[in-house]
């Protein structure tokens, strides 16, 4: 019975042959922003377990928090060094729950339910539309449980239905048809079908009509972005260090010339952008306001990251700024080094074409440079902005609803996922990075008369959306440190690294971790009237 490193340890029993049955008495440690690779655990486990595997515990259920109030009357959450203890070396190594002090549930959870679901799923023929359900329960049939389906197209439901007529007893598998209409679905669009397993009868702590869990399958095609051409160019100013476009609906772009860097956007004399904007001189974004799961005894898994400073990124010199005419675009080509103490950095160059209608085109070339070389983890390769904090109703289409990140992802579905900025931060005993949202076709931050702006990805991307920036989660021991929100942070990454499993365990796994590489990526910001 070891404890972590679970795929190694499983392998080496399974290979050795060793006749003893096998369980893992903790194999991953739920602290912060973590569990990621789950599934790759449970995919051996199932492939193995006539090998005398017998699965593992979870270190821990809960955050080990104690409640507190501070003088404004804030309840947070106490840990480790708090009332100056013996425990202060641990810091917050006991918040390792599963769900939070309060019980409330996260982001981890949703994964854990998906990885430990009693049904197991896969496609037969989508072409048919049969499935095989093979029932891992050891006492109930299927026929206590309810089947609902939902066909997606682009992310909303066009057909669904009921099944109620599966039978397998325990242990066993069937197979069945799922009677979506084919013929409805349209080549240019993008379909998923969703399959969930619902329970008829209450029964202790879960009532009837509990989703017990779910599967998902991409039948056919993919999304393609719908937008029209302008049928004229935005007007362009240069004056007094800064540059400013503007569309014929009404859209005003503002550059800080020497920062290099978008210091307004509005539509119809409302401003999208924060008051803080134009306080930072990069929206270039390649750190966090670091996970837990990055750090072990206080020292980076990222060891290269740390040892080329690359936190410690600064811009040599002012940017380089050119505007020219492109058909109906002004195109503003943005030119910036960023270097560490060390000599380790990247240099950027951002396009931003702008066209007669107002929509904006970013495109985002970088390349490691200096003593920095291809293949260093780093924790993302990205942009952030900072947007007023009235555009609070966020829409996306992507996986979710809850924080997901490319190691963590099986619990989540690709669908469209409505819900405030507030409720996509998760309060996590010691505030860290997290809210990632991945595979994201377009989202939009509006305020509630409607006005905003939409982000639509070409090519999915990374996106999150929180009410707090990273150097305000940085700076937090406690979630009661944070200020009132006073801006909306958005940032849209082409690579954002998994969270892993290092607070106690192994990091990131390598197949899950951004990397300095080159790499050009765009996506489209289109303001939105009322």
């Amino acid at each position: 019975s070891p404890m972590y490193g679970a795929m190694t340890y499983m392998q080496n029993h399974v290979e050795s042959g060793d006749p003893r049955p096998f369980f893992l008495c903790e194999y991953r440690h739920a602290m912060g922003n973590a569990v990621g690779a789950l599934k790759e655990v449970w995919d051996y486990v199932y492939a193995h377990e006539n090998d005398r595997l017998n699965g593992g515990c979870i270190w821990d259920w809960v955050d080990q928090g104690v409640e507190a109030t501070n003088k404004d009357g804030v309840v947070y959450y106490q840990y480790g060094g708090d009332w100056d203890d013996w425990a202060h070396s641990e810091f917050n190594f006991s918040m390792n729950g599963l769900i939070l002090s309060n019980r409330e549930t996260t982001p981890k959870l949703a994964e854990v339910k998906k990885c430990y679901e009693p049904f197991m799923l896969t496609a037969v023929s989508l072409q048919d539309r049969t499935f095989q359900i093979h029932n891992r329960l050891i006492q109930t049939g299927l026929d206590a449980f309810g089947v609902s389906w939902v066909l997606l197209e682009n992310g909303e439901s066009v057909q669904s239905g009921k099944i109620d007529s599966l039978t397998a007893r325990p242990g066993e598998k069937e197979i069945f048809e799922v009677p979506y209409d084919r013929s409805s679905i349209a080549d240019d669009k993008e379909y998923f079908l969703r399959i969930a397993f619902i329970t008829k009868e209450d029964a202790p702590l879960v009532p009837a009509g509990h989703e017990v869990t779910f599967s998902e399958f991409k039948v056919s095609g993919e999304f393609r972005a719908a937008l029209e051409t302008a049928a004229s160019a935005p007007s362009v100013v240069s004056t007094n260090g800064t540059t400013t476009v503007t569309a014929d609906n009404g859209t005003v772009c503002v550059f800080d010339n020497e920062k290099g860097i978008p210091v307004s956007l509005s539509i119809d004399g409302r401003e999208l952008m924060a008051d803080t904007a134009g306080d930072r001189d990069r929206s270039f974004d390649h750190d966090q306001a670091l996970i837990d799961n990055y750090i072990r005894h206080w020292k980076l898994h990222l060891k290269e990251f740390d040892a080329l400073q690359l936190k410690n990124l600064e811009k040599k010199g002012p940017s380089q700024l050119t505007v020219e005419n492109e058909e109906h675009n002004v195109v503003v080509r943005i030119s910036s080094t960023f270097r560490s103490p060390k000599n380790a950095g990247f240099d950027e160059v951002q396009t931003w074409k702008i066209d007669g209608a107002g929509r904006i085109e970013v495109i985002e070339s970088v390349t490691p440079a200096g003593e920095l070389g291809e293949g260093v983890w780093i924790p993302r390769m990205g942009l952030r902005f900072q947007l007023s904090r009235d555009l609070e109703q966020v829409v996306y289409y992507g996986k979710g609803p809850h924080g997901n990140y490319n190691d963590r992802s099986y619990g989540a579905w690709t669908a469209i996922h409505k819900a405030e900025v507030k409720d996509h931060f998760v309060h996590y005993g010691k505030p860290q990075d997290h809210g990632n949202r991945e595979a994201v076709r377009w989202m939009k931050l509006t305020r509630a008369d409607g006005i905003g702006l939409k982000i639509v990805a070409p090519e999915p991307l990374a996106m999150c959306v929180l009410p707090y920036t990273q150097e305000e989660l940085r700076k937090a021991k406690h979630t009661a440190d944070l200020p009132t929100p006073s801006v909306t942070e958005l940032r849209i990454a082409a690579a954002v690294s998994g969270v892993g499993n290092g607070s106690c365990g192994k990091p990131t796994r390598e197949e899950y971790r951004a990397l300095s590489a080159p790499v050009e990526y765009r996506f489209f910001l289109i303001p939105l009237k009322k």
